[in-house]
């Protein structure tokens, strides 16, 4: 072998044991390559956009010797910036049960990573809408049922038939539950006839299922009697219904529950009470209406006739001709005291002169005569007032008084935030209703899926159909889960069991 093939031949030998040594390398090195590319980070989900880090330095702003257009700090001032950086979205994807169990540092958080500035290029994320999603609302949306329009004289008939039966047997029945809910020492206490069995909701909840009776017989009586009014019959039977509205408000008021729900029951009672004193002011202003103006005309005439009568007294009565030869005439002597001249001679007539007496009294003018038109009647006039005038306002002015009294009363137990929270149902068919407040006669009371409309202002003297219809969803909403059963689990009359 010559030397030139053994120096080849080592020289191949050294590299390969070379390569053979970078090869392998030690755990010592891979840490230490590993320290130079840094900490790596958990990467985001593939469902967000990608960021740049927050880390990464501004880009530099090249110099140029030119003048910058007034365009250009415009469109710099316009760039958007930039939502959050990527050290910020791993951090909170890291630590996912801190960040949910803090809300409010993690939207603290949120904002201030908002709050960076924006580099070159770059576009601040926009926060999409929130939606509500709440799951009660969307499950207790109203059905839209279609409109029936106006009722025939016959249907309303029969619904004012129908109600008014329904609650008199709600009544008897609310009445008998209650008093067997008594002791029985109690003077009050009536035992039932046949009481229901211990395992009964009706057993269990005996004196609540009872005045939820005596509730919705009142809103049967309230809504027959309306109903009778919109066929024509506007002021039948309101004051009928107030001495079983005292007795079922009574017996809510002293129960003397802490639940908001059966408190939002008496706000309804005191509603129902306030909207029937309302139209029935309504009605008796129409008519009162009326009779005020006949009795404005009828009084004008008096005054009229009243400020006439001095004028005429006041006037003297007409001379006769000096030609006259009478008894009762002015002589023509020309030598009286008077100086009445005679006939042949010229100066101012007898009557004239005599007359200027009623000439000094001047007649009132055709301005102050349109003034007492316009105005009110004067104060001196006195007229008797009729009793029944006084009583018919005292009705008008008493009506006034319990209306307001009444809704002060309901809207301390009954308002829209107590809706929501207790009867979401009710509150949503109010809510997300295309019903307007002249739709009181489309909704049925039956109803427990169709639209519903918050009742309105009383002093409109509508709006009863309204209380009503939103009563009766408010009873089937808190008393179904406890087994109520409405109509179907009245205790019945005695002639009724006989039969």
């Amino acid at each position: 072998m010559s030397r030139a093939d053994s120096l080849a031949a080592s020289n191949a030998s050294s590299s390969s044991q070379k390569s053979r040594r970078h090869s392998r390398l030690t755990r010592a090195q891979i840490l230490k390559g590993l320290d130079i590319l840094g900490p790596i980070d958990i990467p985001l989900p593939p469902t967000l956009p990608p960021s740049p880090p927050a880390s990464r330095s501004p880009s530099p702003v090249p110099s140029s010797s030119k003048r910058k257009l007034p365009n250009d700090s415009e469109q710099s001032h316009s760039k958007k910036q930039r939502t959050s950086s990527f050290s910020e979205h791993t951090r909170h994807q890291s630590t996912p049960s801190s960040s949910s169990s803090h809300p409010q540092a993690r939207s603290s958080a949120t904002l201030s990573s908002r709050s960076d500035p924006a580099e070159d290029g770059e576009l601040r994320e926009e926060i999409p809408p929130q939606r509500d999603t709440n799951p009660l609302v969307s499950s207790n949306l109203p059905v839209r049922r279609p409109r029936r329009g106006h009722l025939s004289p016959g249907q309303c008939e029969e619904l004012h038939t129908k109600y008014h039966n329904s609650g008199r047997a709600l009544k008897y029945s609310g009445d008998t539950r209650l008093w067997s809910t008594f002791p029985h020492n109690h003077s009050h206490y009536r035992p039932l006839v046949n009481p229901p069995p211990a395992t009964s909701p009706y057993h269990r909840h005996g004196n609540l299922f009872a005045r939820i009776e005596l509730l919705d017989a009142l809103i049967n009586f309230a809504y027959s009697i309306w109903i009778n009014g919109y066929r024509g019959k506007r002021n039948a039977g309101w004051e009928s219904i107030g001495g079983f509205l005292t007795w079922t408000k009574g017996k809510w008021e002293h129960n003397n529950s802490t639940d908001e729900r059966e408190k939002a029951f008496l706000g309804l009672i005191f509603m129902v009470e306030a909207f029937i004193y309302g139209r029935m002011f309504a009605l008796e202003t129409s008519r009162i209406n009326s009779a005020n103006i006949e009795l404005h005309n009828k009084l004008k005439k008096e005054a009229a006739a009243s400020s006439a009568g001095p004028q005429l007294a006041s006037t003297p009565a007409m001379l006769p001709s000096p030609v006259t030869n009478s008894a009762n005439s002015t002589p023509t002597n020309p030598s009286r005291q008077d100086g009445t001249p005679p006939s042949g001679v010229n100066g101012p007539s007898a009557t004239s002169r005599n007359a200027q007496p009623v000439s000094a009294r001047p007649p009132p003018t055709t301005q102050s005569q349109s003034t007492s038109q316009i105005t009110d009647l004067p104060e001196t006039l006195t007229h008797l007032t009729p009793a029944p005038w006084l009583v018919e306002r005292s009705r008008h002015t008493q009506f006034v008084h319990l209306a307001h009294k009444s809704m002060l009363a309901s809207q301390q137990y009954l308002t829209l935030p107590i809706m929501a929270k207790h009867f979401p149902r009710t509150f949503a068919r109010m809510m997300y209703s295309t019903l307007s407040a002249t739709d009181e006669i489309e909704p049925d009371v039956e109803d427990e899926e169709g639209e519903l409309f918050w009742p309105g202002q009383l002093i409109t003297g509508e709006g009863i159909g309204w209380v009503c219809t939103m009563g009766k969803a408010m009873i089937k909403e808190f008393s179904r889960p406890f087994g109520y059963r409405g109509i179907d689990g009245v205790i019945p009359k005695p002639a009724q069991r006989a039969q």
